[in-house]
């Protein structure tokens, strides 16, 4: 049975809490909520191994996903996985962005040389 004095002094506890207060959820171990922290990793790791951003986007979209979830929770089990599928997404689109930075300059320096070689 609930004691209605307790009951009372909770919710007036609550109702007094500023808004700009942090409010750290407390649950008891082992139930804290999933993420898609795993997901995030197999496509980001994919993303890294095929060189392609179809992959590694929504790997770093679910991976910000999962860490905005495991911040909310200290010591959540999935933080680490959901930190190194960010991070392993972000290496990921770099390479891609840089791998096309130099196939563009590739390009461009064979427009440049290719007249010399077609007028000599």
């Amino acid at each position: 049975m609930v004691n209605p004095d307790r009951f009372y002094e909770i919710t007036n506890l609550a109702n007094n809490v500023e808004e700009s207060e942090a409010i750290t959820l407390a649950v008891p171990a082992g139930m804290v909520p999933r993420t898609n922290a795993e997901i995030a990793l197999v496509l980001s790791i994919s993303g890294l191994m095929l060189f392609s951003v179809c992959t590694a986007i929504p790997g770093l979209l679910l991976a910000n996903g999962a860490l905005a979830t495991t911040r909310k929770f200290p010591n959540h089990p999935e933080h680490g996985v959901a930190r190194a599928a960010q991070i392993i997404a972000w290496i990921s689109i770099a390479l891609f962005v840089l791998t096309l930075l130099l196939i563009m300059a590739l390009i461009i320096l064979g427009i440049l040389v290719m007249p010399q070689f077609i007028f000599d």
